[in-house]
């Protein structure tokens, strides 16, 4: 499939991130402002649409992947790793 990553740079996308995946990226967004952080959506293309698949976590002090969940916060599978 076709996949692409987005990178979520509002309030507003992380609320859509979390209330879309069911978990709490929302939360995340005072860290990502002060950019302690940076978060990231990967989707993949069903039909017309792209549906969101993984969100990911990137610390940027240390410029590495710190949590990457699914929807409700489940762990990656196979072929997404």
């Amino acid at each position: 499939g076709t996949y692409i990553i987005k990178e979520l740079t509002s309030s507003g996308e992380l609320y859509e991130e979390g209330k879309n995946q069911r978990h709490c990226v929302s939360g995340y967004s005072w860290s990502a402002y002060k950019k302690q952080c940076a978060i990231f959506s990967m989707r993949v293309k069903e039909g017309e649409k792209f549906e969101r698949v993984i969100t990911i976590e990137i610390d940027l002090d240390h410029n590495k992947v710190v949590q990457a969940k699914g929807k409700y916060n489940r762990a990656l599978t196979q072929p997404e790793i």
